[in-house]
């Protein structure tokens, strides 16, 4: 029985967001992460990472669809949310300290005076409006 009530107090997401965020490397915090998904969830995921639009790094177990809720860790700290969130939080970020927005062409980005705001879509950018 004690088993069971500590498997249940570590499912409780804070308490693995506390274990991930002091995992003494990444395959620990990895192996913790994709625990918890599995008792969570029922599912096998894996562990994916991008670079940010603002140049973080982002890891996260992968659930299969962008805007489900997983663990997620941008730099090093872990933080239960969607890899869509962490992305559109960057792009925020990114256009806060430098202006620019995020091409839906190309997917380059660049400063548009006459397009200012954080709207993502529908934004071009020069070269693809020319």
């Amino acid at each position: 029985m004690a088993h069971f009530n500590r498997s249940v107090r570590f499912l409780h997401s804070d308490n693995v967001i506390a274990a991930l965020n002091s995992a003494i490397d990444d395959d620990k915090a990895q192996r913790i992460a994709r625990r918890w998904v599995r008792h969570t969830y029922g599912m096998e995921c894996g562990i994916e990472g991008m670079t940010l639009p603002n140049g973080d790094e982002l890891q996260y177990v992968n659930r299969g669809d962008t805007y489900d809720a997983t663990l997620c860790c941008v730099g090093d700290v872990w933080q239960l949310s969607s890899w869509g969130d962490c992305y559109e939080q960057s792009q925020s970020e990114r256009y806060d300290d430098t202006g620019e927005q995020c091409c839906c062409c190309c997917g380059e980005y660049a400063k548009c005076e006459e397009h200012s705001g954080k709207n993502w879509q529908g934004y071009a950018c020069e070269m693809c409006r020319s």
